[in-house]
């Protein structure tokens, strides 16, 4: 669920709240099912599209993605939920932009968007070349109760 918040008619940034889907009409519950062969056993696949309107969830919409699952009323609970939080988030943001102004929380989001992408940079612009490989253990492969070793290696170049 994704939302804009204006501020003072102006829009200040992009709200968004996600949660694991319980429901999303695949084979089987849940969002990653074992049982799926092909795509169209995955469940849903759709574009995004408006669900909400003067915060309120639009009823056409929420029929027809409770139409198109096995359990209705999760997937209207799953859809109150990220909806309620976003609004909830709207309002503590709105309380910051009242306290500290836009430009404080502008450049405070902007700061740890520049400081994630040095983060993630660093270790790599660092060496000319790394290498690493490691064995992961998994007790199940999600269709049957077994043990897996799965051997994993990556080399990574320096970023130019």
């Amino acid at each position: 669920m994704m939302m804009p918040l204006f501020y003072k008619g102006e829009l200040v940034c992009w709200l968004s709240s996600t949660i694991h889907e319980g429901e999303n009409g695949s084979c089987e519950p849940g969002g990653l099912p074992a049982s799926a062969e092909s795509k169209y056993d995955e469940g849903l696949k759709m574009s995004p599209f408006k669900v909400v309107e003067n915060c309120q969830l639009k009823r056409d919409l929420v029929t027809f993605l409770q139409n198109s699952v096995r359990d209705p009323k999760l997937q209207l609970e799953d859809m109150k939920v990220k909806l309620h939080a976003v609004m909830r988030l709207r309002d503590r943001v709105v309380a910051i932009l009242d306290q500290f102004g836009e430009a404080l929380l502008v450049g405070t989001l902007r700061k740890h968007l520049e400081d994630v992408e040095a983060e993630n940079a660093a270790p790599y612009s660092r060496d000319a070349r790394r290498h690493d490989q490691g064995d992961a253990i998994h007790g199940s492969s999600l269709r049957e109760n077994v043990m897996q070793k799965i051997s994993l290696a990556i080399t990574v170049k320096a970023i130019e």
